[in-house]
């Protein structure tokens, strides 16, 4: 909230105090679930698909479809 008596300063008055506090303890739950995942596994599983997902991405960069100008856009799509 900006005061015009302290300048445009941000004042903090009760109702802006509490809305901060239910806001931060609503996403505090989130973090601890966020950070309990089994990050190896999650890992493992990516680094097993990289190589085909990179071919996949090359592919796709390899054949420009326009659609504006519906140029190859049967082989873009079917990619």
């Amino acid at each position: 909230m900006s005061n015009p008596e302290t300048g445009g300063a941000f004042a903090a008055d009760r109702r802006t105090l509490l809305a901060g506090g239910a806001a931060a303890a609503l996403f505090t739950p989130g973090l601890a679930l966020a950070a309990s995942g089994d990050l190896p596994a999650i890992r493992k599983a990516a680094e097993a698909g990289y190589a085909a997902s990179v071919k996949r991405i090359q592919d796709w960069i390899a054949l420009p479809s326009i659609a504006a100008e519906n140029r190859d856009m049967d082989k873009g799509l079917s990619t």
